[in-house]
C-alpha cells in the first residue's frame, strides 16, 4: 500500500495556519528547510501549488508525499495530521515499471 498526503479543506487549513504565522511562501520554504534533518526542506514551487485554491488555479496540488507534509506541518508548528490527511494512493499497477527499494526494476 503506498500512502500519500491530502490536503485539508482544499489548502485553506494550510493558508490560514501561515496568515495565523504571518508568512509568506518564501518564509515558509525557508522553515522547511530547517526542519528537514537532510537541510533540502520543500520548494517554493511545490508550497505554491499546495496553498493554491483548485477553484482559481488549475497548477493546485491536492496530494504531496507523506514527507512534504510532515515538513510543512513541523515548520509551522502544527502537530501531524493538522493539515493534511495521510491517505491511501491509487496503485501504480497499471502505469508500466517500477523500482523497488534496490532499484531493481519490476514489470509485475
Amino acid at each position: 500500500m503506498r500512502v500519500t498526503a491530502r490536503r485539508k479543506d482544499g489548502g485553506q487549513a494550510l493558508r490560514q495556519a501561515m496568515a495565523d504565522e504571518g508568512i509568506g511562501l518564501q518564509t515558509l520554504a525557508q522553515r522547511t528547510k530547517v526542519a528537514d534533518p537532510a537541510g533540502k526542506g520543500v520548494s517554493l514551487a511545490l508550497i505554491g501549488f499546495l496553498t493554491q485554491d483548485a477553484e482559481a488555479s488549475r497548477h493546485a496540488r491536492e496530494t504531496t508525499s507523506p514527507e512534504t507534509a510532515d515538513l510543512i506541518e513541523k515548520a509551522l508548528g502544527k502537530q501531524p495530521g493538522a493539515l493534511f490527511d495521510k491517505v491511501e494512493a491509487p496503485s501504480r499497477s497499471d502505469s508500466g515499471p517500477s523500482w523497488d527499494d534496490l532499484g531493481n526494476v519490476s514489470t509485475q
